[in-house]
């Protein structure tokens, strides 16, 4: 299978190696940010403003967050003007809509501090950036090899073709999505499990046809397979859905993915299939929209639109679908439930 920034399969047959690999070195971030000061401080800022609660896991990744966007985005003055430009040039680029809203509540946060107390905090997050850029290409490295050479080979030719900054992002930033998958999926786990109704959005591009020859059809939210072929993966999730009574919906584009309104809080799990780059973005905005998120990564990346000139078929891990949806072959639809 041709690599055209990251694989999941590394050097290996498939990507269970992956997935061993990513687990042990969230655990690894999460305990060099165990004792990370101003998350306790941070929580209860939140909740005396009636801000929605997201958890300490999540406002660690979001200080990783912040020192990462930081390190490739930002300039070498930590203080609390060049982290406001920042999250400014993060809102213009369009790229990072999720992101720099929550660095604006950091930002408010960090606003009633005293100067030295800010400066102090944003410099501890760029230096855990400049460790988690280290030790990241050391563990989970090898899974985006050709992150550089794609650049390098790829800067001229998008440029003026609206998606320069989304396709030139940098190796960190794919490990900073690869760790917050893991730690988003471990912290929304149990309200996924609890959830009555059960989706899963599929990416265009794991489509085994051309869009003249596959036969799905559109629905409100996205397309429905109509089983057009057996060799499709696509196809055979649509199957796994029928059988244990949750809804698969083929997602032209990220955008859409979510439709326009909001869910009850509680009632609608889903699993978003992607590429690694609109893992933390699309977690944010599953939340903000009522849902209920867990996600897979594609295998690798291969759409049309932004990473190969004819496309690539792409597909994912089905037992890491399977185990997110507690799947039981033995179990038919009418028997189906979800525990937790």
């Amino acid at each position: 299978m041709e690599t055209v920034t990251y694989s999941l399969y590394g050097d290996s047959a498939d990507s269970h190696t992956y997935y061993e690999d990513a687990a042990a070195f969230t655990e690894e971030v999460m305990n060099k940010m165990s004792e990370e000061d101003g998350i306790e401080e941070f929580s209860r800022y939140m909740a005396d403003r009636n801000l929605k609660p997201m958890g300490a896991e999540i406002y660690k990744l979001e200080l990783l967050m912040i020192g990462v966007l930081w390190r490739v985005y930002g300039n070498n003055e930590f203080n609390l003007d060049s982290f406001g430009k920042l999250i400014g040039w993060l809102q213009a680029s369009g790229e990072f809509e999720q992101e720099s809203q929550r660095m604006t509540i950091w930002y408010d946060f960090l606003k009633g501090k005293p100067r030295r107390e800010v400066e102090h905090r944003l410099s501890k997050a760029m230096k855990l950036a400049n460790w988690f850029d280290k030790r990241s290409e050391e563990t989970i490295g090898r899974y985006t090899l050709h992150v550089n050479s794609f650049i390098d080979g790829n800067r001229e030719s998008l440029k003026g073709k609206g998606k320069l900054i989304f396709c030139m992002r940098e190796r960190i930033e794919y490990h900073l999505n690869m760790v917050g998958a893991e730690i988003m999926n471990r912290v929304f786990r149990s309200a996924f499990l609890e959830t009555k109704e059960k989706r899963v959005f599929l990416p265009i591009c794991m489509r085994l046809k051309s869009n003249e020859a596959c036969r799905a059809v559109p629905m409100e939210q996205g397309l429905v397979c109509r089983d057009c072929s057996n060799d499709c993966q696509v196809n055979t999730i649509t199957k796994m859905g029928k059988e244990q009574g949750y809804k698969v919906l083929i997602i032209p584009h990220a955008s859409t993915a979510f439709g326009q309104g909001h869910m009850a809080e509680g009632e609608v799990g889903i699993i978003g299939v992607a590429c690694v780059l609109n893992l933390i973005s699309g977690g944010y905005k599953a939340k903000e929209l009522g849902y209920e998120p867990q996600c897979v990564l594609l295998n690798y990346a291969g759409c049309i639109k932004h990473w190969h000139k004819t496309g690539i078929v792409t597909s994912l891990a089905l037992e890491r679908l399977q185990n997110l949806l507690q799947f039981d072959p033995t179990v038919s639809q009418s028997d189906q439930t979800f525990t937790s």
